[in-house]
């Protein structure tokens, strides 16, 4: 079936605004079923130019299969940077057998399909409403209307940058934060694109973002770098004049890598523009200016500290084994695409640790590019952000990214060589692998990295006996912790008190029955909430916009189970500097082979939380002090971002892996491994042996596809 847009479905023009400003006008009609509305929508996103369009997405609010449903296309919209006009029903058809495409005929089509959609460059959408000349309940067409479909209207306010700035940014600054980046001011501004009061709500704005939220970043992308801030440069390096206020532009350029390397041009132009930020600071902090050098230090605590290793441009860690090499795969391009995903964005959250252990092993220095001289093999696959940042569900993870690795993998020579003992995968999420399909392929003979030692039974038979199993081998997987971010961090860091200020004896805040659906079963959360919420001195509930500074002011931050065993909270509680209280009797802690986690956390029973506040009230000041002592010496072991000579979770996994590699070698090449599983048979025979020719399914109707082929026909392997 012929995929395409026929002719007159796009109409695109690029307008001028009053301002000089560039305009990107589209007029979009999809196909019946909608399959092409999303990637047109994508496309003209990516042109990197602020957007007004009228869509006729054909859309359906009771989506059959094959349609494009509304909840899946104002999904799209948003994820994309755009806004929308409400759905509102635009047609209400019943065709006769007169009207053009008889297939339609008496068949009802009630649905909200027409939308304008707009970047905010500027622009905010203020009332929505549909007009069909009064037809109310009649069909589309009719004598009062003589159109299909209603007409959608919208009423958009251009405002200046300036107000459309404050109204973006205000809820993220009007919180209890005090900073203010001064340095970002720029007197007089620059021109009437980027004015003074521009700069003054941009140095507000600057003191609390972490750079982590996507539609911003393409607002300033867009709107800001594109409209206002590229021309300037770009005429300025024509003539050969220095800019004026180099530190707030360079901010402004970092603010907008996050969507240029994700939604628009990749990691290569996002590497260029990162470079042209720091090459204008770089020449400013020549020319004496000190406004620069306070922008670096604010990079150096921040997340522009992590883009170099994020982006290609520098290693995570320095960290080297002693003597094992590292093969890491690059699979073929209908194989790979898809594993992978933005390095800035998937390196974000607690998640990045998938980012940041191949971006280590991809610049370490025992890194090996000939797999005959590999001690250890790494399949990176940044799986946790496909599902938690594209919202892919299992069944498509399995079918559009594990099986095709797995049948790939399967039949290299490699991965024969040891079944698979010697090649290593990582799981960010605390459900890892067990949730897929293919997991019994892992669990027995790979080395596995994983955030979770034990996972919940959802939906499997088990589950009728434990709500949770061992999902990891202690022999071979290792745990690792979860990633915060850089910039979380050390804001952390920069708000922990001393313990003689520290006037809130414990805390936690974060998801919980009381304002999360899917945590409404998590009874020890519920219950720390409902139990402690009363005494003077705890500090629990709902996420709240200071909770950093309230575990900077906490004797005790409390790590309690979620929807799983394992939980984040645990990790802060370190840059926090307050002792962690692990509320989760089934979390698998890591690196217990050298840390003593009894001299740095209490691990409380989860049945006697009502006991927990009289205890740890008991605690006397100087046990306080020297579990709070012991909580910061070893912060290091869980920061990514560690520059500490001899401590960081890089140097725990390379010691791990190092002894897992030993362990490996000893096995050699095994008698019935997939590689050595003929002998005493002529050469040729074996080359070309093919799959088996038994299938074990004999007492079962049940369907399966062979992942395994006759890998010599494969150039791939050869």
């Amino acid at each position: 079936e012929r995929q395409g847009l026929a002719s007159g479905d796009l109409s695109v023009a690029v307008v001028t605004t009053p301002n000089d400003n560039p305009l990107l006008l589209a007029s979009f009609h999809g196909d019946t079923n909608g399959r092409l509305t999303i990637p047109t929508l994508r496309v003209l996103s990516s042109l990197g130019l602020p957007l007004l369009a009228g869509v006729d997405a054909n859309c359906y609010a009771n989506a059959t299969s094959g349609n494009l449903a509304v909840v899946d296309f104002l999904k799209a919209v948003t994820d994309t940077g755009l806004y929308h006009t409400q759905p509102l029903t635009t047609t209400r058809n019943l065709r006769t057998p007169l009207q053009a495409q008889s297939a339609k005929t008496n068949v009802l089509d009630e649905n909200p399909k027409d939308y304008i959609l707009l970047t905010n460059a500027g622009m905010t959408i203020e009332k929505s409403s549909v007009d069909d000349g009064g037809s109310g309940r009649h069909s589309l067409p009719n004598l009062r209307f003589p159109s299909d479909h209603a007409i959608v209207k919208a009423e958009i306010d251009w405002s200046p940058m300036v107000r459309v700035l404050r109204l973006l940014l205000w809820p993220l600054t009007s919180g209890s934060f005090s900073n203010y980046n001064a340095h970002l001011e720029c007197p007089g501004g620059i021109d009437d694109c980027l004015t003074e009061d521009f700069f003054r709500d941009l140095a507000l704005f600057q003191a609390t973002y972490m750079r982590e939220d996507l539609n911003l970043s393409q607002y300033f992308l867009t709107s800001i770098y594109r409209l206002c801030v590229e021309p300037y440069l770009d005429r300025l390096d024509a003539s050969g004049e220095a800019p004026k206020c180099p530190a707030p532009l360079a901010d402004i350029m970092l603010n907008a890598l996050l969507a240029l390397e994700t939604r628009f041009e990749g990691a290569s132009e996002a590497r260029k523009l990162y470079q042209r930020a720091v090459s204008l600071v770089t020449a400013a902090s020549e020319a004496g200016d000190s406004s620069v050098e306070h922008l670096l230090a604010d990079w150096q605590l921040d997340t522009p500290h992590t883009y170099p290793a994020l982006l290609g441009l520098a290693q995570p860690s320095p960290v080297s084994f002693s003597s094992l090499k590292v093969y890491v795969y690059e699979p073929p391009e209908d194989i790979f695409t898809g594993l992978q995903q933005s390095s800035l964005l998937c390196g974000m959250g607690q998640w990045g640790v998938e980012v940041l252990v191949h971006k280590w092993l991809l610049s370490n220095a025992n890194r090996t590019k000939d797999p005959s001289d590999a001690d250890l093999f790494y399949v990176p696959v940044y799986g946790t952000c496909l599902q938690t940042r594209n919202g892919m569900g299992l069944q498509s993870m399995t079918a559009e990214v594990y099986e095709p690795l797995f049948k790939w993998l399967l039949n290299s020579p490699w991965w024969q060589r040891r079944d698979g003992a010697d090649h290593i995968f990582l799981f960010a999420d605390g459900q890892g692998a067990y949730q897929f399909t293919f997991y019994d392929i892992l669990r027995s003979n790979p080395i596995l990295l994983l955030v979770e030692g034990r996972c919940p039974t959802w939906n499997e038979p088990i589950g009728d006996h434990l709500d949770v199993k061992q999902c990891y081998s202690p022999w071979k997987d290792i745990i690792i912790p979860g990633h915060t971010d850089r910039g979380r961090a050390m804001y952390m860091r920069q708000h922990a008190r001393p313990l003689e200020e520290r006037d809130i004896l414990l805390t936690f805040h974060g998801r919980h029955g009381g304002v999360h659906e899917g945590y409404q079963r998590c009874e020890v959360r519920n219950a720390l909430v409902s139990e402690l919420s009363q005494y003077p001195d705890v500090s629990v509930g709902g996420f709240i916009g200071n909770y950093l500074e309230i575990k900077g002011r906490s004797r005790f931050c409390i790590a309690p189970a979620g929807t799983s065993p394992w939980t984040n909270h645990l990790y802060e509680s370190f840059f926090a500097g307050c002792v962690p209280v692990i509320l989760s009797d089934d979390f698998i802690l890591p690196f217990t082979a050298f840390l003593d986690w009894s001299q740095l956390s209490i691990r409380w029973p989860e049945e006697r939380l009502a006991e927990l506040y009289p205890f740890l009230k008991s605690i006397p000041d100087e046990t306080v002090a020297t579990l709070m002592h012991n909580v910061n010496a070893a912060a290091c072991w869980f920061d990514w971002w560690s520059d500490a000579d001899e401590c960081s979770p890089y140097i725990a996994i390379a010691n791990e892996l190092e002894d897992r590699a030993s362990r490996v070698k000893k096995l050699g090449v095994l008698q019935n491994s997939a590689a050595e599983k003929f002998w005493n048979a002529p050469e040729e025979i074996v080359r070309r042996a093919g799959k088996r020719r038994s299938r074990f399914h004999v007492y079962s109707e049940q369907s399966f596809r062979m992942l395994t082929d006759d890998v010599s026909h494969d150039p791939i392997w050869r």
